[in-house]
């Protein structure tokens, strides 16, 4: 399927939402990239259509979560939690750290592509904070979230590699 704008994707993601969704499988394969890698990592809290991570985030990573500071993200150990203004969990309070020193990202998003695009919900917050960042950019989605091709604009960052039930995909290495 070939979309001309994000919005024509978002739409067609949020009016095509299978009743059951293939968590297992995105757990699965998500624990297998997980399983090799350490370090400090950005995860997130699932949100609408986001697969509910945390059942496999790895116990010899140190996970720090994304909360809003004006329009942008900084990364939180959390402590506490809270619904943001914008609906989603994020820490209130927690030992910081910078995007620099974050060895990878999981990254929620609408859609993704098998060639790493990535369109979120529209404000760009995920795209201003990973434009800074060196870690890994996993993309993770569950297969009817995933296309051949997007929209995409010239500030949009692309994923490294795209985990969703169906597999893994790299796309840098």
């Amino acid at each position: 399927m070939l979309f001309q704008t994000k919005s024509e994707v978002r739409e067609h993601v949020l009016s095509h939402t299978p009743q059951a969704l293939p968590l297992a499988g995105v757990l699965q394969n998500l624990s297998q990239l997980l399983d090799q890698q350490g370090g400090a990592w950005g995860a997130f809290k699932a949100f609408g259509e986001e697969p509910a991570i945390e059942g496999c985030l790895s116990s010899s990573i140190r996970w720090y979560y994304p909360r809003l500071k004006e329009n942008d993200l900084e990364f939180v150990k959390p402590t506490q939690w809270r619904r943001s203004s914008l609906g989603f969990q994020e820490p209130t309070s927690g030992e910081g750290i910078s995007i620099e020193e974050l060895d990878g990202f999981l990254v929620p998003g609408v859609a993704f592509s098998k060639k790493g695009e990535r369109v979120g919900r529209g404000r760009g917050f995920y795209d201003r904070a990973l434009v800074q960042a060196a870690g890994l950019k996993v993309g993770v989605c569950y297969s009817y979230q995933l296309f051949d091709e997007l929209p995409t604009e010239s500030h949009d960052v692309k994923m490294d590699v795209v985990v969703s039930d169906r597999g893994i995909i790299w796309l840098k290495r």
